[in-house]
């Protein structure tokens, strides 16, 4: 479990996580998975899309599918690297403190937080490594991981992020399903 990472896909406005995907390692196809449950949760099309400069994100084949698939009028962009208050690395953070962290065998970092109140129990993971899911298990646990999120309010609202979520949104572009297969069909 210690080799995965997961890629979410988030709804900014909302906070939702409405895609996601578990992998070994960040690159295109583990993005792909993610924004494909994203936008088959979602039933539409963005009308703007961000990343960070991942080479799974900047791959010609990832930029492609992002030009196809934004709304008419939308775009795409990457952050800069290190950029400052970006919404999503904000959220994740919030995700992996609030939820990921609560985990006996999370390591309670991230790629961009280290903090020394943050550390793992080691020796006590060592000791009960048999306990420690097997990447099956891992799968359905972050699924309840996700879904335990988006059943949770975000301080200051009286709704939860799935209840935010589904209000009715200004402008919305469906996509249909021969979009979603030019789109997604490998």
């Amino acid at each position: 479990a210690a080799e995965f990472k997961i890629n979410i896909v988030v709804d900014i406005y909302s906070e939702k996580i409405i895609g996601w995907d578990l992998a070994r390692t960040e690159n295109h196809a583990s993005h792909f998975r993610a924004v494909k449950m994203a936008v088959n949760n979602s039933g539409c099309r963005p009308y703007l899309f961000t990343y960070d400069k991942q080479s799974g994100h900047t791959s010609a084949r990832m930029q492609d599918l992002y030009t196809r698939l934004v709304a008419e009028g939308g775009s795409h962009y990457s952050h800069r690297v290190k950029r400052k208050g970006s919404p999503v690395e904000q959220i994740f953070y919030r995700f992996q403190q609030q939820v990921i962290s609560k985990m006996w065998y999370s390591d309670k970092q991230s790629i961009k937080v280290r903090k020394l109140d943050n550390k793992p129990n080691t020796d006590f993971i060592i000791e009960y490594k048999e306990g420690l899911p097997t990447p099956e298990e891992l799968y359905k646990v972050v699924e309840a991981l996700v879904n335990r999120w988006n059943a949770k309010k975000q301080r200051g609202w009286s709704i939860n992020r799935n209840e935010k979520y589904n209000e009715e949104a200004q402008k919305r572009e469906a996509i249909n399903p021969l979009d979603m297969v030019s789109l997604f069909w490998i």
